[in-house]
């Protein structure tokens, strides 16, 4: 699928943080993050009878604007729920993009003030590259790039009037945006100690060779001799050998029951705590040897092990130097947001708050309406 992009390449950075809403640290309701719940007798309240828009300066803002760009990720949720389980699952996300939608079209309204009808003028080049860009991205198929505005909701008209919304409004957050200055070692290091047992911890791991003695595998050639006397004199006599120099991967080959027998008996790198029992207490047992020491015979579960630790790595970090520009850029990236946050919230006083909560209201009802034809 060709990637879509319509509006310039400058701009996208900054008015997508408008437009994704730089404060929400909501997850989408899509199929992929809810539990649908059972059958429920519930009815679905319908939407409102006939539309409801909300006036912003001069423009409206419909709830099919706000919803269509994201009716598939509702899809699901709507077709197996009742309205109330949607409503109360949906609304927080609906109320986020509403905000969104506002935000930008009050931001745009302020940029156009400040900038005039000049501005008008010297977009015309901008935007005709920029359609020619579009079609680009279809390898010069005008039918084909025509059938995707259609399929977005678009046609060309629409599409240069947004790519034009979409350059007024970063040249005015950008105007208004201070320049950043550089993020401090102190900054930096300061995040790192307060996320790195939440982002940057690295589990311990342990690779490691086994050779393991299950007397149910074991007949006794000594009838006075228990299978599990057997595989202890087994384990003795095999850990007697390896301390005489034989090899383990040999040994392991033809005496061990374990499951990786076959491979010498070596087990790939993980974390103690993903295996089961007796092998979490083997692997833990392995992490407090040193590489190539060997340890048994250890008895678990009525079974004998004799194990030899090839690598670990204990529980640590990230190192603050392999994370540095990842948490550099975290932090310009909130600067930016906090001043984008204060740009919105300067323009968003004249939206009446009672008539916000019942156009979201609407807006999820007719989502869910929507999403059920």
């Amino acid at each position: 699928m060709k990637k879509i992009s319509a509006m310039p390449a400058f701009a996208l950075a900054i008015v997508g943080a408008i437009l994704a809403g730089c404060t929400s640290n909501e997850r989408v309701y899509t199929a992929e993050n809810y539990i649908p719940a059972p059958p429920s007798d519930e009815t679905a309240n319908p939407a409102p009878a006939g539309g409801f828009s909300l006036a912003i300066g001069d423009e409206t803002l419909s709830a099919e604007e706000v919803i269509m760009p994201h009716m598939e990720h509702f899809r699901p949720a709507a077709q197996q729920l009742g309205y109330q389980q949607f409503y109360a699952g949906a609304r927080g996300q609906i109320q986020q993009l509403v905000s969104n939608e506002i935000n930008s079209i009050l931001i745009y309204q302020k940029a156009r003030r400040r900038l005039g009808s000049e501005m008008d003028k010297q977009l015309e080049r901008t935007l005709d590259a920029e359609t020619r860009r579009f079609i680009d991205n279809f390898g010069g198929n005008y039918a084909e790039a025509e059938e995707e505005l259609s399929r977005m909701g678009m046609d060309w008209q629409s599409l240069r009037e947004y790519q034009k919304r979409m350059i007024i409004t970063q040249s005015y957050v950008s105007s208004k945006i201070s320049k950043e200055r550089n993020v401090t070692y102190r900054e930096l290091r300061d995040r790192y100690e307060s996320v790195k047992d939440r982002r940057f911890a690295l589990e311990p791991q342990v690779e490691f060779s086994l050779i393991e003695f299950n007397p149910e595998k074991i007949e006794p050639d000594d009838p006075n001799v228990t299978s599990q006397e057997k595989a202890r004199q087994m384990a003795d006599k095999i850990r007697l050998k390896l301390d005489e120099g034989e090899n383990f991967e040999k040994l392991a080959v033809e005496y061990s029951h374990d499951i990786e027998a076959e491979s010498g008996g070596r087990w790939p790198s993980r974390n103690p705590e993903a295996l089961a029992q007796p092998y979490e207490k083997i692997a833990k047992k392995a992490l407090e040897l040193e590489e190539s020491q060997i340890a048994g015979p250890i008895e678990l579960q009525g079974r004998f092990f004799i194990v030899r630790l090839e690598s670990k790595q204990t529980k640590t970090h990230q190192p603050f130097a392999q994370v540095q520009h990842e948490l550099e850029q975290e932090i310009l990236e909130q600067r930016r947001n906090e001043q984008l946050n204060r740009l919105a919230e300067e323009t968003a006083g004249d939206i009446q708050l009672e008539k916000k909560q019942k156009f979201i209201d609407y807006t999820v009802a007719r989502l869910y309406e929507l999403c059920r034809q």
